[in-house]
């Protein structure tokens, strides 16, 4: 009976992840495919023995079945990355005949996208007293040649082997003998292809008990007692003829002096699969790239630093582009076949600044890494109004909406300032993504939240930063120009509040400013003459330990402190209560940060109250205040 009728025969085992690159600037692939080498069928001798197969997909993940037999097993080898397949003795007097289905999955899907089935046979002992095997048995060869090398194995009483190459593969294909590592290979070569079209033929590998055996077989008189036959298929695709093209539209970028963001279209020739974008090192402390992968990963997103220095500059950022991951690889280290990989440049440029604060800016500078990353804010917290779709910064640093942000709504016209997490405007593919976006009820805790922003464990940050309310919008009293400014991620707000060396060594301290409760944040260069703070860096003080009158703060400003007010939170009530309800208002003030959280439903956020400040990760969907920064 034939296995392979008995599907209660077959069982799943051999698992192993296979990732591709983690590269978020390749377009993604809509067609998944296997290939497997050997691609059979393949010969396991009488005497039993070992067969490796390699697998290759573009899914994450593959599987293999196979008929449970106890003479048969199927194992995976991590170090070599194959499958091996072995099998026992057969002295049943038959042949067995079985195959293997291997199969292709992605981690999100239990569905198989691609599958490839490998037949196998087995000679019994008695059947045939001479065997050979070869592993391959069949060679896909590139187009530009190469090389391969053919495990040979045979039966017992076997002193000579030989091969014949088919006419078909004669004028291409050459083949020799050569002993490594106790095995017997049959090397086989192959000419690059410039016929322009496919081409593929056998080589037949012979064993003998005596040379003489072996001439019978070749001339068909075979004595199966005394000689065997097998067979390596090769194959091997035409070459490229036609050479590689990437272009970018536009070519040049002429950044503004108090930077921006820019995007160039990348288009490129049939059969290109990867992309890859790299700055010349001129340009990487003050330039951006990143692909726009929500939408069209062919979208090349730049954006440019302010220009301080003082002095126009300049550089060039290169696009490239690839048949495959190997002539990616090539074409990176100088090696670019220009009828497999192509390179186009993006020259950017951009002015001197004036060396006065930019727009909308506070004129404090403030380092958010241990490598001297430094960023100013915007003057006053972020306030959007839906029915003329304007984006401002509050005109005092202590000014908040308030309750009225219960009023959210996309024809409301007023302003609001809180808003839900990663709510730009920016269409990411997500559920809930505009500013005036809310969730009403509490038991969308988990489900709700993971419709806010950037789909999963993500950040505003790269391909997702467009999401970022700095970022994708034109502040109306803060540049009027997208990419200008951005949110702060956790590390630096972080390293803000609780690293960073300060002149006076003052970070932070609790305050009322203009009757105002909140947090004041003192610039690298403060000095303690300015102005006399009390309780400096205690997280558990109290807004009432500085009191400081709008006159006074006014100096405070002028020196670069930065003031959080308490805005409170908008969320929805419980489970049955459809509302917006507003808390907290004047007495905790919670700030979002660009980064999310593991949960895919939060992200965190600033939490500064009444004897208390820390970092909180709570749900996308409730409405948090955003100050953004502008990297100096």
């Amino acid at each position: 009976m034939a296995l392979a009728l008995c599907a209660s025969l077959f069982t799943t085992a051999c698992w192993e992840d296979i990732f591709g690159p983690d590269d978020p600037y390749i377009p993604t692939e809509k067609t998944y495919t296997i290939s497997v080498k050997p691609g059979g069928p393949v010969e396991f001798p009488a005497e039993g023995g070992s067969i490796e197969f390699t697998v290759t997909t573009n899914a994450k993940h593959t599987g293999c079945s196979y008929p449970k037999r106890d003479w048969l097993s199927l194992s995976y080898d991590k170090s070599s990355k194959t499958y091996v397949a072995t099998v026992q003795a057969n002295d049943t007097g038959e042949v067995r005949d079985f195959e293997f289905n291997f199969y292709a999955y992605n981690s999100d899907s239990s569905e198989k996208v691609a599958t490839k089935t490998v037949k196998a046979s087995q000679a019994s002992a008695d059947a045939a007293k001479v065997s050979v095997t070869a592993n391959p048995s069949s060679v896909d060869f590139p187009a530009e040649g190469g090389t391969e090398n053919v495990v040979v194995t045979w039966s017992d009483g076997v002193n000579n082997l030989s091969y014949t190459r088919s006419d078909a593969v004669s004028g291409w294909i050459k083949c020799e003998w050569k002993n490594s590592g106790g095995k017997k290979l049959l090397v086989i070569s192959a000419d690059a292809n410039e016929t322009g079209q496919s081409r593929s033929g056998d080589v037949f590998v012979y064993a003998g008990l005596t040379s003489d055996d072996i001439s019978n077989a070749k001339a068909g008189n075979m004595d199966p007692t005394r000689a065997a036959r097998t067979k390596v298929t090769v194959s091997q695709p035409a070459a490229q003829t036609t050479s590689v093209w990437v272009h970018a539209n536009p070519n040049t970028l002429e950044f503004p002096a108090e930077g921006g963001a820019l995007d160039t279209d990348i288009t490129a020739s049939s059969g290109v699969k990867k992309l890859y974008s790299q700055r010349q090192d001129s340009v990487k402390d003050w330039i951006q790239a990143n692909w726009d992968d929500a939408h069209n990963a062919t979208i090349l997103h730049v954006t440019a630093k302010a220009n301080d220095t003082g002095q126009e500059r300049s550089g060039v950022v290169k696009v490239f582009a690839a048949l495959s991951q190997e002539d990616m690889d090539a074409a990176l280290a100088g090696n670019i076949n220009p009828y497999r990989a192509a390179v186009v440049e993006i020259k950017v440029t951009q002015p001197a600044g004036s060396g006065e604060a930019a727009e909308g800016a506070l004129g404090g500078k403030f380092t958010v890494s241990s490598g001297g990353s430094k960023v100013a804010f915007s003057k006053g917290n972020l306030q959007y109004q839906a029915s003329t779709n304007t984006w401002r910064f509050a005109e005092k640093q202590w000014n908040y909406i308030g309750n009225d942000n219960s009023k959210i709504g996309k024809s409301y016209s007023g302003w609001i300032d809180l808003f839900g997490w990663g709510t730009s405007g920016y269409n990411c593919g997500n559920y809930y993504y505009q500013p005036y976006d809310y969730t009403l009820k509490a038991d969308y805790y988990y489900s709700g939240g993971m419709q806010y922003g950037p789909k999963g464990y993500t950040s505003l940050t790269g391909s997702n930063a467009k999401s970022d309310w700095g970022v994708y919008n034109a502040i109306s009293n803060g540049g009027k120009q997208a990419g200008l400014w951005r949110t702060m991620i956790h590390n630096e707000l972080d390293y803000l509040l609780f690293k960073r060396s300060t002149t006076s060594g003052i970070r932070f301290a609790k305050a009322v400013v203009n009757n105002i409760n909140g947090l004041i944040l003192f610039p690298d260069n403060w000095s303690k003459s300015t102005y006399s703070i009390n309780k400096a860096n205690e997280e558990s003080a109290n807004y009432s330990s500085n009191s400081i009158s709008s006159s006074n703060w006014t100096k405070l400003e002028n020196a670069g402190c930065v003031f959080l007010p308490a805005a409170g939170v908008r969320y929805a009530a419980d489970y049955e209560t459809i509302v917006n309800l507003m808390t907290a208002v004047g007495t905790s003030g919670e700030y979002w940060t660009a980064s999310g959280d593991a949960t895919e439903a939060d992200a965190d956020h600033l939490l500064f109250y009444e004897e208390g400040l820390q970092f909180r990760s709570w749900p996308r969907y409730e409405g948090r205040s955003v100050r953004l920064v502008r990297d100096m």
